[in-house]
C-alpha cells in the first residue's frame, strides 16, 4: 500500500531460460556422472570384498588339494583376530581329527590283515591234512572240510586284498620296472580263457612293444581284475576285448564287453569299496566289491588314470599310464625300449577248457585236407569259428 492507502500490485519477471539451463545441465550430468560414479563405487567395493575374502579362498584352495593320502597338509590362518581366523583354525582342528581317525582306521585295517594271515593259513592246512586222512571220513565230514577249504581260501583273498589297500592307503612305495604291457595283456587274457571259456576273449595290441615303469605284479592284478570283473558280471557268450595302445607320453589300455552294462545308480560309486550291485554282484558270484578298488588304487599309485564308461550294451575300462617315471620316481631297474623276445604263446588252459591256440591252417591256396568237412564262416578247418563261444582270442587290428 501507498501513504494515500492504495493497494498497489507488484508483478517482478524473470527469464526461465537461464534456469531451464541449469537444469538441463545438472540432469546431464546426473545421467554421465551417476552411473559412472556407481561403477566406481561398484568397483572399489569389489575390490575391497576381494581382499577382505582372499584368506578365505586360499583356505579354499588348500582344502581341495589336501588328499586321503597325505592329510598332513593344513590350511592358511591369516593373523586378522576376526572371524575369518577363528573359521581357520576350527578348520584346522576337525582336519586333525579326520587325520587321527583315517590314520586309526588304515592301522587296524594294515593290522587286522596281517595278524588273520596265519590263523587262515593254519585253518586251510588243518583242513587239507584232515581231508587227505583216508577214505574212512563220512561224505558229511569230507564235505563239511571241503566248505571250510573253501571259505578259508576266499577269507585268505579278501584279506590279502584288504592289506594291499592298506598298503597302497599308507603311500607305500611299489617297484619300478620296465614292464611289457603287450606281454602282460596276452599273458593276462590266456588266464580268463581258462577261467571263462564260455567269453569271447578278443585282442588289440599293437605289432610293437608298449613298456611302461611300474609294478608288473600290480599291473597284472589291475587289468586281471578288470577282466574278471567282465566275465563274472557278464552272461557267457559276452565278448571281452582288451585293446591297447600307445602315444609318445602314455599307454591307454582298454576292457571293453558288450554286457548288460553297469546300472546308473552304481556307476559313480563303482570304484568304492565294497561296491556290489543288486542282483550279479553277489557273494554267490565269489565277488568281495574290493577288484576295481584295487586296480583304481594301484592305478592312481601309478600315477594314472582309470575310467569307466558305461550304457547296456557297451562296458568299457580305460586306463591310462604315465610311459615314463614320474617326478621324484626312481628309474627303472631295467629298462627296456625293445622287445627282446617274442611274445610268449598263451599258457594251455585245463583240460576241460578248449585250446586257446588253435592248430595252423593249410598254407595259402592248399585245399582242406582229405575228410575234412566245409568250415562255417570262412573258418579254417579244424577251427571254431571265430567269435564263437570257446574260440581262441582273436586279436583285432584296425
Amino acid at each position: 500500500m501507498n501513504a494515500q492507502g492504495q493497494r498497489l500490485v507488484v508483478i517482478v519477471g524473470a527469464p526461465l531460460a537461464v534456469r531451464d539451463e541449469a537444469l538441463a545441465g545438472l540432469r546431464n550430468e546426473l545421467l554421465v556422472g551417476g552411473p559412472i560414479a556407481l561403477l566406481f563405487a561398484s568397483l572399489i567395493g569389489y575390490l575391497v570384498a576381494a581382499a577382505a575374502l582372499r584368506p578365505v579362498e586360499r583356505m579354499r584352495v588348500r582344502a581341495d588339494a589336501i588328499s586321503h593320502r597325505d592329510m598332513a597338509e593344513r590350511l592358511p590362518v591369516p593373523r586378522t583376530r576376526d572371524e575369518i581366523e577363528r573359521l581357520g583354525e576350527t578348520l584346522n582342528a576337525m582336519l586333525d581329527r579326520i587325520e587321527s581317525g583315517v590314520k586309526r582306521e588304515r592301522e587296524f585295517l594294515a593290522d587286522a590283515s596281517h595278524e588273520l594271515r596265519t590263523p587262515l593259513a593254519a585253518i586251510r592246512g588243518y583242513a587239507e591234512l584232515a581231508r587227505r586222512a583216508g577214505p574212512d571220513i563220512p561224505a558229511d565230514t569230507a564235505q563239511a572240510l571241503r566248505r571250510v577249504s573253501s571259505q578259508t581260501e576266499r577269507m585268505t583273498s579278501l584279506v590279502e586284498d584288504m592289506f594291499l589297500l592298506a598298503r597302497l592307503d599308507a603311500g607305500r612305495p611299489l617297484s619300478t620296472d620296465a614292464v611289457d604291457l603287450s606281454q602282460l595283456v596276452v599273458d593276462s587274457i590266456s588266464d580268463a580263457h581258462a577261467a571263462g571259456p564260455e567269453h569271447r576273449w578278443r585282442l588289440d595290441i599293437p605289432d610293437e612293444a608298449v613298456t611302461v615303469t611300474g609294478d608288473a605284479t600290480r599291473l597284472a592284478q589291475v587289468l586281471g581284475n578288470l577282466l574278471t570283473n567282465a566275465r563274472v558280471h557278464t552272461p557267457p557268450g559276452t565278448s571281452v576285448t582288451a585293446a591297447l595302445e600307445a602315444t609318445a607320453e602314455h599307454a591307454v589300455l582298454r576292457v571293453s564287453d558288450n554286457g548288460p552294462g553297469i546300472p546308473p545308480a552304481l556307476l559313480p560309486h563303482v570304484f568304492g569299496r565294497f561296491a556290489r550291485g543288486d542282483t550279479s554282484r553277489s557273494r554267490a558270484a565269489g565277488s568281495t566289491g574290493l577288484g576295481l578298488a584295487i586296480a583304481h588304487a594301484v592305478t592312481t599309485a601309478h600315477g594314472g588314470t582309470l575310467r569307466v564308461s558305461s550304457v547296456p550294451g557297451q562296458t568299457t575300462f580305460t586306463v591310462t599310464l604315465p610311459r615314463y617315471p614320474l617326478p621324484g620316481q626312481p628309474a627303472a631297474t631295467a629298462p627296456s625300449a625293445q622287445r627282446t623276445q617274442p611274445l610268449r604263446p598263451p599258457a594251455q588252459p585245463p583240460a576241460s577248457a578248449p585250446p586257446l591256440e588253435a592248430p595252423p591252417g593249410p598254407p595259402p591256396g592248399a585245399g582242406p585236407p582229405p575228410g575234412a568237412g566245409p568250415s562255417p564262416e570262412g573258418s579254417p578247418p579244424g577251427q571254431p569259428p571265430a567269435g564263437s563261444p570257446g574260440a581262441a582270442p582273436q586279436p583285432v587290428r584296425p
